[in-house]
């Protein structure tokens, strides 16, 4: 083999390192980086997905044994003075708190579950845009690494939309209002 057979890297791209005064880098290298990172995030993804599912699995819970409050108490005048800082809260008021604190942890986890949305669409076009630049064209080609892995990270990819799928279907399950009760 001679030297020009192991050089990937064009007189071009060599100038154009030099020039921008950086380690010149081939192109199969940069695309090898672009899938390690691509499998990365799909790993990442998954184990948010993982942790999502649990905590609507959690909200779930919370929500069958928080009960919506009842209606307020009569305002009457009470036969005995408390001091508002010693006086334990009525029982609407506690009914009340619990209950805010599960809608205001559902919005927070609504929010997440949205950004795990986002991050899995940005995934996909990722994925999409890297099969069409660097998938092989052909049929009669032979499988090459690359496409392995751009195969996987597709496999990946149909995971995370059904891990999003079910995420979804748990949510729907959540029967809770958006907005907080007020007093």
């Amino acid at each position: 083999m001679t030297m020009k057979a192991k050089q990937t890297i064009s007189l071009q791209e060599k100038l154009r390192a030099r020039l921008r005064k950086e380690i010149p880098v081939s192109k199969e290298r940069k695309v090898t980086w672009k899938l390690e990172n691509l499998a990365a995030e799909a790993q990442a993804l998954h184990i948010e997905g993982k942790d999502i599912r649990a905590h609507v699995e959690t909200i779930t819970s919370r929500v069958a044994t928080t009960l919506p409050p009842s209606s307020p108490p009569p305002n009457r005048e009470p036969l005995f003075r408390a001091d508002g800082q010693t006086a334990p809260p009525s029982q609407y008021e506690a009914e009340l708190k619990a209950y805010n604190n599960l809608l205001q942890d559902w919005q927070v986890h609504q929010k997440d579950i949205k950004n795990f949305g986002k991050r899995v669409d940005r995934f996909a076009i990722a994925l999409k845009t890297l099969k069409k630049r660097y998938g092989s064209s052909g049929s009669g080609k032979a499988f090459c690494d690359t496409d392995h892995q751009l195969e996987s990270s597709g496999n990946a990819l149909h995971n995370l939309q059904e891990q999003r799928g079910d995420i979804e279907t748990a949510v729907a399950k959540i029967r809770l209002p958006v907005e907080k009760t007020r007093r």
